[in-house]
């Protein structure tokens, strides 16, 4: 039988209409089984909310073990308010976009959110798809209205288009990335009316497929709907004049100066994370995902944490933005996230928590333990099986290679140990040992059940995959060939720097004539790479008019610059780190039971 049949026919879990209130579930596995169970009644879509990233990209790689991958999505943000500010993450940027049009359209059963990224401020639903750009082969369109239009929902202009969130345009050919494709868009127009859409190949600019109609969705959360645009000038001066008497004034001439930027980024239509903090103030009717996942039951997974990481949330990002006022970066009254006591009524039917611990009324408890062993020998899993079975319980072996299989069927055969192959989750009728090709992330036992199922990263250490975000935006472009390259490109050499290519040139070495790279580096010194080589070689991609500042060829200063970036990395990890141990530390709050 099927486990979730099993858990279905035992009454191990509530129908989920009759679901509400406080589930006692004591490990990250059993809120997945108990999401994934839901998902298998097919009534209602589930919101689940986590305190921190980690544990939603923890949770999404357990679900889409028992769930198919393309109804689960994942809406992340970070959660280092003074990292997202300074530099924002495209790929999380881009995997937001992508969910909340994947949401709008009713194709994701399940959403799993951290803290940040739920209390995140996002444009209401009819904004957002107002935003979205619906063309079609024949429709008649102004293509100066198009690159307005682009402009406005966060497209970046670039001579040529090396990734997502970018658009390109020359004379009547207009190219477009969007997160919701692989690869991007070109439309042709003969006049104003459409001609072609197709997709095209970056690497080789050749069409690979045409279209009839196609979606582009904005490739930012920070849009404003035309209204709030046109006034979002006016309320940045009203709320800096009110600012005046507020601070010292030089303090406001700085304040001054930094406003004066964030309306030459609007004018540019320049919508980056930096506008963020200012989303709230010139946005007149903010959302949240909870606006999106309005129909959807929501799970709060370990109600105390999710409690403990919005007080910090708001806290840190309350002190962060007093910081940014007293020093003149920010005005006064700003407001990052939405508090969830004003964005979930926890009292609601449509409302699940969970809890680890059963320290106040509850509806019921599923107890899910993980599987804690790593054998260093099949002697050693095969005796690990036998224990489990002489505590009457059945053991399911989930590996994700054939080979595998194989030769755990040779050390139960040599100790007589009888076993059926099944498929999925199914635990055998006939025998106590059961084994199936399945990709478990990890091993868990059900005492209710009597059944322990046991991964193949307990028993042969096999990593199974690990699904953090899509991969839609890359912040360098790999070549493909060297012909993506054009004289005065800057590039990034893996083991040389920063330079910038000059153009093809061949040489001859021994009678033999070859092609080489010529990439100029600092100090007019020029470095030659064989073609066979131009794999070490990136595009560097950094913002639209900087100029990058080149290497020193013989020098260390690339790798003293590598050095430094991993050093930041590694503090960045660290600041993370005892964040999580700060976080951790503090007590729950134990609730008076209800009226």
């Amino acid at each position: 039988m099927d486990l979730f049949k099993k858990l279905q026919s035992n009454l191990a879990i509530p129908p989920l209409e009759k679901s509400s209130g406080l589930f006692v579930v004591d490990s990250d596995v059993g809120v997945s089984i108990l999401a994934a169970h839901f998902y298998k009644e097919n009534s209602e879509n589930l919101l689940l909310v986590t305190s921190n990233l980690y544990k939603s990209q923890r949770l999404y790689n357990l679900i889409t073990a028992f769930v198919p991958a393309k109804e689960v999505l994942l809406f992340p943000s970070d959660e280092l308010i003074r990292a997202e500010t300074l530099s924002q993450s495209k790929e999380m940027t881009a995997q937001r976009i992508f969910a909340l049009s994947k949401i709008l359209k009713k194709e994701a059963r399940i959403v799993i959110a951290n803290l940040s990224s739920a209390s995140r401020y996002l444009p209401k639903p009819p904004l957002f798809s107002d935003k979205i750009l619906r063309l079609k082969v024949g429709q008649t369109v102004d293509i100066s209205s198009l690159k307005n239009h682009l402009a406005k929902i966060g497209y970046q202009r670039v001579s040529k288009i090396d990734q997502s969130l970018e658009f390109a345009a020359r004379g009547d050919i207009i190219d477009i990335f969007s997160v919701n494709f692989d690869s991007p868009i070109r439309i042709e127009f003969f006049g104003d009316e459409i001609d072609s859409i197709r997709f095209f190949d970056i690497a080789t600019q050749s069409s690979i497929s045409k279209l009839d109609s196609v979606e582009i969705l904005p490739s930012s959360d920070i849009v404003l709907s035309d209204e709030d645009y046109k006034n979002s000038i006016e309320k940045l001066y009203s709320s800096l004049e009110r600012d005046r008497n507020k601070i010292d004034q030089s303090t406001f001439e700085d304040l001054r100066i930094s406003i004066e930027n964030v309306v030459d980024k609007l004018s540019e239509c320049n919508f980056d994370e930096t506008l963020y903090k200012y989303y709230s103030l010139l946005n007149s009717d903010v959302g949240s995902i909870f606006d999106y996942c309005e129909d959807y039951k929501t799970i709060f997974v370990d109600k105390d944490g999710i409690d403990e990481a919005n007080r910090l949330l708001q806290n840190e990002s309350t002190s962060f933005l007093g910081e940014l006022f007293e020093c003149g970066k920010a005005l006064s009254n700003l407001q990052m996230y939405n508090s969830l006591v004003d964005l979930v009524n926890f009292r609601s039917k449509n409302v699940i928590y969970t809890s680890q611990f059963v320290d106040r009324d509850y509806s019921f408890i599923l107890s899910i333990q993980p599987v804690y062993f790593v054998s260093s020998k099949k002697e050693d899993a095969i005796n690990i099986v036998m224990n489990y079975v002489n505590q009457n319980m059945k053991v399911v072996l989930c590996l994700n290679k054939e080979e595998h299989i194989r030769l755990i069927q040779q050390e139960l055969d040599s100790y007589n140990v009888k076993y059926e192959r099944v498929n999925g989750l199914s635990i055998s009728d006939k025998f106590d040992v059961s084994i199936s090709l399945f990709d478990l992330p990890s091993g868990f036992s059900i005492k209710d059940l009597n059944v322990v199922y046991i991964s193949g990263n307990e028993i042969f250490s096999e990593k199974t995959r690990t699904s953090r975000l899509d991969n839609r935006f890359k912040e360098a472009t790999i070549l493909k060939s060297f012909e993506d390259l054009e004289p005065g490109d800057y590039v990034v050499h893996e083991y040389q720097g920063i330079g910038q290519f000059v153009g093809l040139e061949t040489i001859e070495t021994d009678g033999i004539h070859s092609d080489y790279l010529k990439i100029s580096y600092w100090g007019n010194e020029n470095l030659y790479v064989p073609l066979n080589q131009f794999q070490l070689v990136r595009k560097y991609l950094g913002k639209e008019g900087m100029v990058p500042r080149l290497s020193h060829l013989h020098s260390s200063d690339w790798e003293n610059t590598k050095r430094k970036v991993k050093e930041r990395i590694n503090n960045l990890a660290e600041r993370l780190m005892q964040l999580y141990i700060q976080r951790s530390k503090v007590k729950g709050y134990s609730f008076q039971k209800d009226d």
